[in-house]
């Protein structure tokens, strides 16, 4: 999918030091179950009619990005948890698994009977064995999340950059162990129900490295770039940003990181930030 909107001409008129890039955590930041909230969606479009620039920054594959969460038009993205990123229709970055540590993933997770899929740019794979789980998982968090699913590949991607557990009878840490040190884990940032869930990438990668690229690529300062999340895939984003904002309910270690705190998505905590932030002030 794409952002379908370029770079917000109202950039122009800014002046570079009031220019703020921001970078915006999606399920439990921006979205609840996979919907957004209208006021999250108009703080978007408004900020960005203000002139900043604003991108999603998301453990999702932009496969997994559905034209609802799109809607309200980004100037790029962050996805996979750092591994893909775009500004604007430009691809700064798409890295995906050597050959190899993917084929010892999936023995792993296959050996185990784990519930998962494969995440790629373009799709998700869901094996046979996983997908009438992953579809019930699914139906107890997000409609819309399962209606997603039901669409997804039946072909496995080759190559795909991360992996992401829903339902395993063994701990995370026990699939790390028997895959190898290349990969860490994080709470899984789509669903939590099901048994033991989590998201496998590649050791080192984090959202933070996508958001560097974005500023690095758009001669933005990080003293005017704004990050807001609620998770552990969160923490390295905000520990970077100029200012952090983060979700009430987070985890310690992302909080410590934050300036100040906003409500979930249910309280319209984005939009909340946007106006604390100045980012949504009309003349």
């Amino acid at each position: 999918m794409s952002t379908d909107q370029p770079i917000a001409s109202a950039v122009l008129a800014v002046p570079r030091h009031q220019r703020r890039a921001i970078f915006i955590d999606v399920d439990g930041t921006y979205a609840y179950r996979s919907r957004v909230p209208e006021a999250h969606a108009q703080a978007v479009r408004t900020a960005r009619a203000n002139g900043h620039l604003v991108f999603l920054s998301t453990g999702r594959p932009p496969s997994m990005l559905s034209d609802h969460m799109l809607a309200a038009g980004f100037d790029g993205l962050v996805a996979s948890a750092g591994a893909y990123v775009r500004v604007g229709d430009a691809v700064l970055t798409n890295r995906t698994l050597e050959q190899s540590l993917a084929q010892r993933i999936t023995t792993v997770l296959d050996r185990h009977g784990v519930c998962y899929l494969l995440e790629s740019p373009e799709t998700v794979f869901i094996p046979d064995h996983a997908r009438p789980r992953l579809l019930a998982i699914a139906e107890q968090d997000s409609p819309e999340l399962k209606a997603q699913l039901l669409k997804v590949s039946v072909s496995r991607p080759d190559p795909w950059s991360k992996a992401c557990v829903f339902d395993s009878a063994v701990s995370m840490q026990c699939l790390l162990d028997e895959i190898g040190p290349e990969l860490d884990s994080v709470a899984n940032s789509v669903s939590s129900t099901g048994r033991h869930s989590g998201e496998l990438f590649a050791r080192g990668l984090s959202k933070a490295d996508g958001m560097e690229l974005v500023l690095e690529q758009l001669d933005i300062a990080v003293e005017q770039s704004i990050a807001i999340g609620d998770g552990h895939n969160d923490i390295e984003m905000l520990a970077l940003a100029g200012t952090a904002v983060a979700i009430d309910g987070a985890p310690a270690s992302l909080l410590a990181h934050a300036d100040f705190t906003v409500p979930t998505p249910e309280g319209l905590g984005l939009a909340r930030a946007f106006e604390s932030l100045g980012l949504t002030e009309t003349s």
